[in-house]
Formats: structure tokens, C-alpha cells, sequence
């Protein structure tokens, strides 16, 4: 977290290569410009400026979908306060992609509540999906799906609400260690 001013949430795009996610970073954050696929990773600032309904600076975190990058996922993990799974069910092998992001970036590996996780389908046409077996769970059973047209007016919204689960999450975490606190 940021010292003196705004905290600094850090929200991770995760998934399978060409499944989205830096079409969806880029649309949150306003962002015009295309630089290919993501080499690692690329932060931008999550843009907010209809609502403003927050004060902290959420940090969009695009990860790159290569599994060669394994030894970075550390860094990637420090105050990861929420991740967005991105994938295309369309795409051989995606399914398996997503698992294993999920198997690396899940609720026990970053110690989050699933209400701060995300499941978002990128396809090309529209038609019945579901979550892989091994990711559904609570919250995000119902995955947010659209396809590449859909997804500046799709994802704004829904990704309004699903930052206000994890802020609310991260308020619920902080008045227990508080409550802990007081108990000694």
C-alpha cells in the first residue's frame, strides 16, 4: 500500500495467451494503444472518472498468458488484492490454460475470499458457457461472457460491482485483524 495519500490496490489479469486480457486492462483503463502481446507484465491505472466512487488508485496488473514467467509469479502474488481470470472456451486448450492459472493464482495461493476473484469469457459468438469444474465455486459460478464487440460496454459495469466486493472484502479483513487486535 502506498504511503501518505491513496492506497494502492493491485488487481491481476491472468489466463490463457490470446484470451483477452489486455483488450480488457486497455479498455479499463482507457488505453488506446495496442503494444501486441504482453511480455510479462504491464500495469496501467484502472480509469474511473464516471464515477470516481473511490479514492484509492486501482492498478490494472496484465499478465502475460506464458507459463515461462513461473519464476515471476511471486511478485505477481504480494498484495494482490483481487484477480480477474480472462479465457476464450473457444480456443483449444484454454480450459486447461484457465486451470492452471487458477491452480497458480487461486484463493489459497493469494489468501483471498472468492469474492474478490473474477471469471470473464472472451469469445466470438455468443452461446451457453460454464465455468471449468475445478474454478467454479461460490461467487463466480456465473461468469461475466461477451464477446470482443461487447466488451467496452460490458466490462466497465460489471467490473464497478466486482470492485466493490473486493473493497468490501478488504474492509471486512481489516475490522477483524482490528477485532484481533483488541481481543489481546
Amino acid at each position: 500500500m502506498a504511503s501518505g495519500g491513496a492506497n494502492h490496490l493491485k488487481i491481476l489479469f491472468v489466463g490463457p495467451c490470446d484470451s483477452g486480457k489486455s483488450l480488457i486492462v486497455n479498455t479499463l483503463a482507457d488505453n488506446q494503444h495496442n503494444a501486441g502481446p504482453t511480455v510479462g507484465v504491464r500495469v496501467l491505472e484502472y480509469d474511473d472518472t464516471e464515477t470516481k466512487s473511490y479514492d484509492d488508485v486501482v492498478e490494472l496488473w496484465d499478465c502475460s498468458g506464458k507459463q515461462n514467467y513461473e519464476k515471476c509469479f511471486a511478485a505477481l502474488h504480494k498484495d494482490a488484492v483481487g484477480v480477474v481470470y480472462v479465457y476464450n472456451p473457444d480456443q483449444p486448450g484454454s480450459v486447461e490454460g484457465l486451470e492452471y492459472w487458477y491452480e497458480h493464482f487461486g484463493p489459497r495461493q493469494l489468501n483471498l475470499t472468492p469474492q474478490c476473484m473474477m471469471v470473464v469469457q472472451v469469445v466470438k459468438t455468443m452461446r451457453e458457457y460454464a465455468v471449468p469444474a475445478k474454478i467454479a465455486f461460490g461467487s463466480i459460478q456465473q461468469p461475466l461472457t461477451m464477446t470482443h464487440e461487447e466488451v467496452g460496454r460490458k466490462m466497465k459495469p460489471a467490473f464497478q460491482k466486482y470492485l466493490q466486493k473486493v473493497f468490501k472484502a478488504l474492509q471486512d479483513r481489516q475490522r477483524q485483524e482490528e477485532e484481533d487486535i483488541m481481543k489481546l
